[in-house]
């Protein structure tokens, strides 16, 4: 048998109240530009040969029709890996560069963005810069259209493959989106 319960015990005084947070709300900001729908986008697709070296003939295929726009763009391949791009048409360069570069062996694409820069798989042309106390001032983001955008596509850079039996060469697909 149990025995009897006692009695509850005083209770404790009343805690103090923390301090109240900090409300901090910044100025507006502009109103942003309307989604993607604006933009334009050009798109080349570009072969490879047996030793993986882009070919020039038959030419580089310009995507057109929508949502593609092909108007003023020139494709020039220089080289077995570097194709320069110029856009007679925009006044400022593209916001954004993907390459899909096909891979044969697992049938899919790997998509980069050329971001080693350091590297140099993406370059201008000459910027014919002027230097006034040390600092270089172009119009390369006001009068694009008068310069060229190269880039390095080696398929081996950027995970493009061919495959050996039965052959299956390389493709690559440059998008830019001004």
């Amino acid at each position: 048998s149990s025995g009897s319960s006692g009695t509850s015990g005083v209770s404790g005084s009343a805690g103090t109240s923390g301090t109240s947070g900090i409300s901090i709300t910044g100025p507006t900001g502009a109103t942003g530009a309307a989604g993607s729908g604006g933009s334009t986008v050009y798109a080349v697709r570009l072969n490879y040969d047996t030793s993986n070296a882009v070919i020039s003939s038959p030419a580089p295929s310009i995507l057109s029709g929508s949502p593609w726009t092909s108007s003023g763009l020139t494709v020039t391949v220089t080289s077995n890996t570097d194709v320069k791009f110029q856009f007679a048409n925009e006044t400022t360069p593209p916001k954004n560069v993907l390459g899909y570069f096909y891979n044969a062996n697992t049938d899919k694409y790997i998509v980069t963005n050329w971001g080693l820069g350091s590297v140099g798989y993406a370059i201008s042309t000459a910027l014919s810069s002027s230097v006034s106390s040390s600092i270089a001032t172009n119009n390369f983001f006001t009068s694009f259209s008068s310069y060229q955008i190269q880039l390095d596509i080696t398929p081996s850079n950027f995970g493009g493959a061919k495959k050996a039996a039965p052959p299956v060469f390389i493709h690559t697909y440059i998008v830019f989106q001004f």
